[in-house]
């Protein structure tokens, strides 16, 4: 809208109608199309500064930077990558940490089972030995059960 009206009230444009065919960026990219496919008597070409078109000197500089643009989406595209591989790698170590993480509380309450167990059997073969040394005080069993007991303490 402001471009429209300011070419409108623009006094350096020539007089008569103008219908605008095509917008190029230079006064060679209109010779050019004017060349390939417009009839040569009926056209005119009006070069003017994009200083008063905000839109165009939008689209200029966005064609003379698009490879910059073009960058900057590889660029995005090469880290959303990588950051992908990097989730992919922290779910499975996360994963097999949680695995080791069961497998030391199975392995713990297995140990506590065990000594549980052990401390059970443990006391049931000290007193069996109490019991051998105290009615065969005399004999090789009861001397040698008397002997285990003492390395005990």
């Amino acid at each position: 809208m402001f471009c429209a009206q300011k070419w409108k009230s623009d006094t350096r444009r020539p007089p008569g109608k103008w219908v605008t065919l095509m917008v190029a960026f230079t006064e060679k990219g209109c010779q050019e199309f004017l060349e390939a496919v417009a009839p040569k008597e009926k056209t005119r070409i009006a070069v003017e500064s994009f200083a008063g078109c905000p839109e165009m000197e939008i689209i200029r500089e966005t064609i003379l930077n698009w490879h910059k643009i073009q960058n900057e989406i590889t660029d995005t595209q090469e880290k959303i990558t990588w950051l992908e591989e990097r989730l992919h790698q922290e779910n499975s170590a996360k994963e097999s940490y949680q695995k080791k993480i069961k497998e030391i509380k199975t392995s713990e309450k297995q140990a506590r089972m065990l000594a549980e167990r052990l401390g059970k059997e443990k006391m049931a073969a000290v007193e069996g030995l109490k019991t051998i040394s105290e009615t065969g005080r005399n004999t090789r069993e009861g001397k040698t059960a008397q002997k285990v007991l003492e390395s005990l303490k």
